[in-house]
């Protein structure tokens, strides 16, 4: 076992990408699908939130000219 584990420790890590068989884009991303998937929520409720700031800043400088 110990043998075993010394060979695949030693053996390069490979990377084989190929496009998907069903045509669905794909992303390649270092996060697990459930981590990326947060991360893109979170950056969506963020632009949200900017541009809703961005509105009201907009209609109060509108209504104070």
């Amino acid at each position: 076992m110990r043998q075993n584990y010394q060979q695949l420790a030693s053996t390069p890590p490979t990377l084989h990408i190929s496009k998907p068989d069903d045509g669905k884009p794909y992303l390649i991303h270092t996060l697990s699908p459930r981590q990326v998937a947060r991360s893109y929520r979170l950056r969506a409720w963020l632009h949200a939130l900017a541009g809703l700031i961005s509105f009201i800043l907009w209609l109060h400088s509108g209504l104070s000219a």
